[in-house]
């Protein structure tokens, strides 16, 4: 069984299509659905818990996807076809017509066998009944692949048809629907003295799904209480059972009466529940954003009333829906200032997640000197008292807090870095620590380089190390060398590399063979040390490129790193030797081409290590910093091999070169939220100067079309771009679409 990670958004329908199914059904595969409860007569609104049975008679032949989730968006492997289709509609078709699903997840693959895989799901999800009847039930599934040499991940996508279901709807009952209802209510109010049901269900989570899937008024309006009670996991099933009721209206008008309450406390869940409520049809864009303006400005107004915890609650989930939805013409930047201003002093009554959040990727929006105090302090505090489920956004909290005080303070945080720099064991990230603007530190290399001597602490040396490489001059060589010789091939890479790039940075000949001596030690010692790359991301000097090629050319070393080395960093001199090395690999795998698929490579490391090195040389060949490959290129890598996944993932590359003109897709250039990202072709660069430097090597007159939002805080840099590419010959249009923006 091998865990992967899948994106699994699309679509889902209650219907299927009369045509047979793509993929084409594989009757193989032997797929049973039946009733979990072996009953075949249910109520309209009542749960219908069924299972899917997978079985197969030929080993090794079929492997099935075990995803379980609910269907949020991320699990979509089943179709359910429903006849008479009168009276049966699927409750969320007009959810994933917005595009409010969410995607990803982990799952599990196995190979079918003569013994039934099985899952237990809520028919309710796909289908909700809406008058009394006979239906006939078949379900049509594509969660089995069929193993498949020839395809890029060595398994072909099949459907499996199941067998046909009979169910019998009542007729709507008042008194069931009524006796229903208490019980899923009594079961909130005291969940501790019910029991899971028979599909393994918490008390509290099996009520909110009945009241989801009841559909009536009094549930919806249940619902809208339970989502406006404090933070839970299953407050995803209040929010989806409210925007899918069939009483959309009682559902808004519920939320809206507990929204004035004092002591009612508007979370992010609630935001999102009344804005998807009040959007109408999504294909209306000018009056969705009119509605969720309407939204925004209610809740604004009803923030006085507020009192106690429910202040900074409030405040903090308006100003991310606000943040997070980009947003930003909908409330007057006066109302957006005034929020900003009354959160600053709840500051630390929000949580640990929602400070560190706002340290972190909200600190642009709330940048303010009067948070220095609170930035001092939270620098030096001590966070390890805090709960372990809050830990891991409160242990983030110290980095940030210093990074915004030397942000806003320079001069003032300066002796606490430095202060730190000199610590035995270092609390903060290198991040903060390497962020002081000189090159050298003398006055802290001797309390590293005494603090590093014999330090047995993992965490501390690989700091300490950095930090060498990072501020120490020549001055302290002698003694880097001394520990560099005693210990290359013994340290851990984290240890030993930060300190070969010292050595390279500041006497590339007494860095030369003691680099050498660690790439040595790591073929004798069968390590994963990156030695090469994870040195020239300290410093970069010829030397290494020079020793990644001799390495190419050692079939007794792990190539990996060379690869990569050549890629990131060589010289447009380094492309040649990648290309000639890859025909080498694709002559040895001549064809072979069919083992190499993710499907073999389970069962051969060796195989699984040999592909990822074909498809290294492909990836630095196609993205190499030194050199432009381009769609004549492209194709030229096409040609030379045959694996499957190595065909497969050069298409998509040539699908970005066409049609003309290129894209250049631009992120921002501001110093905000995230590095300045942009991508053409199938390149992607993470600074103004890496993109000039990546343009620069492609020929005068390419077609250019700029895509991408741009914020105000964005067009100087933009303009130099432009600038920039009216100089090199480039022939530039802007989107449509960006322009109406």
């Amino acid at each position: 069984m091998k865990a992967a990670l899948f994106l699994l958004a699309t679509t889902a329908l209650a219907q299927l299509p009369e045509e047979t199914p793509t993929p084409p059904v594989d009757p193989k595969i032997d797929f049973r659905v039946s009733v979990a409860w072996k009953r075949n007569e249910f109520h309209i609104g009542e749960i219908i818990p069924i299972e899917l049975s997978f079985r197969s008679r030929l080993k090794h032949r079929y492997q099935v996807n075990q995803a379980s989730y609910d269907r949020s968006g991320r699990m979509d492997y089943e179709r359910f076809r429903v006849t008479p289709p009168e009276g049966a509609i699927d409750p969320m078709a007009e959810y994933f017509a917005n595009g409010l699903f969410m995607g990803g997840g982990l799952t599990n693959h196995e190979f079918l066998k003569r013994t039934a895989w099985t899952i237990r799901l809520d028919l309710n999800e796909w289908v909700r009944f809406t008058k009394p009847g006979e239906y006939k039930l078949t379900v049509t599934s594509t969660r089995v692949k069929l193993v498949d040499s020839s395809k890029p991940y060595g398994t072909a996508p099949v459907a499996a048809v199941s067998n046909e279901v009979i169910l019998k709807i009542l007729p709507r009952d008042p008194q069931w629907e009524k006796r229903t209802y208490e019980e899923a209510v009594a079961a909130l109010s005291n969940p501790s003295a019910a029991k899971e049901d028979r599909l393994g269900r918490s008390p509290a989570l099996r009520a909110l799904e009945i009241l989801r899937f009841l559909g009536t008024e009094e549930a919806a309006r249940e619902l809208a209480n339970q989502l406006c009670s404090d933070a839970r996991r299953e407050d995803f099933v209040c929010y989806i059972g409210l925007v899918t009721s069939p009483h959309r209206a009682v559902a808004l008008e519920a939320l809206k009466e507990r929204l004035a309450e004092p002591d009612r406390p508007i979370d992010d869940k609630i935001i999102d529940t009344l804005v998807e409520l009040e959007r109408g049809n999504p294909q209306d864009e000018a009056t969705s954003r009119i509605r969720e303006q309407k939204v925004l400005e209610e809740l604004a107004r009803v923030l006085p009333a507020k009192r106690g915890l429910a202040v900074p609650v409030s405040l903090y989930s308006l100003l991310n829906h606000f943040w997070v939805r980009s947003t930003k013409d909908l409330l007057p930047k006066e109302t957006v200032d005034r929020l900003v201003e009354q959160l600053i002093p709840f500051f630390e009554r929000l949580t640990w997640r929602q400070q560190a959040a706002l340290l972190s990727d909200r600190w642009e929006y709330i940048k303010t000197p009067a948070l220095l105090p609170l930035l001092k302090r939270y620098s030096q505090q001590d966070f390890s008292h805090v709960p372990p489920a809050e830990y891991g956004d409160a242990v983030r909290i110290p980095g940030s807090a210093l990074r915004r005080w030397f942000e806003l303070d320079p001069a003032g945080a300066r002796p606490a870095i430095i202060k730190e720099i000199s610590q035995r064991k270092p609390r903060f990230d290198l991040d903060e620590l390497s962020m002081l603007p000189d090159q050298t530190l003398p006055e802290v290399e001797q309390f590293l380089i005494d603090h590093l001597r014999g330090n047995r602490d993992f965490q501390s040396a690989s700091k300490l190390a950095s930090l060498v490489a990072r501020y120490a001059t020549r001055a302290v060589l002698p003694e880097v060398l001394q520990e560099v010789d005693a210990n290359i091939g013994k340290w851990a890479c984290e240890i030993q590399n930060p300190l070969l790039g010292y050595v390279l940075r500041v006497d590339p000949e007494s860095a030369r063979p003691r680099i050498e001596k660690a790439i040595a030690a790591q073929r004798k010692n069968s390590t994963t040390c990156n030695v090469l790359c994870d040195i020239a991301l300290i410093h970069y000097d010829p030397l290494l490129e020079e020793l990644a090629i001799r390495a190419l050319d050692d079939p007794r070393r792990d190539v990996g790193d060379a690869i990569g080395l050549l890629g990131g960093f060589g010289s447009a001199a380094a492309e040649e030797v990648l290309w000639r090395h890859y025909e080498k690999w694709c002559q040895r795998w001549a064809g072979r081409e069919g083992q190499l698929n993710s499907q073999a490579v389970f069962r051969d490391p060796g195989t699984a290590s040999d592909l990822g090195v074909g498809r290294s040389f492909v990836e630095e060949i196609v993205k190499g910093k030194g050199w432009l490959t381009d769609e004549s290129e492209l194709r030229r890598l096409a040609a030379m091999s045959k694996v499957p996944t190595i065909q497969y993932q050069l298409e998509l590359y040539l699908e970005r070169w066409r049609p003309l003109p290129l894209t250049l897709a631009l992120d921002s250039c501001a110093p905000k939220l995230s590095p300045w990202i942009a991508q053409i072709a199938q390149y992607q660069v993470r600074s103004i100067e890496e993109l000039k430097e990546k343009l620069s090597q492609f020929p005068r007159g390419t077609k250019l079309e700029i895509s991408g939002p741009r914020d105000k805080a964005d067009q100087t840099c933009i303009d130099d771009l432009r600038a920039f590419l009216a100089d090199h010959g480039f022939s530039v249009t802007e989107r449509k679409d960006d322009k109406d923006n």
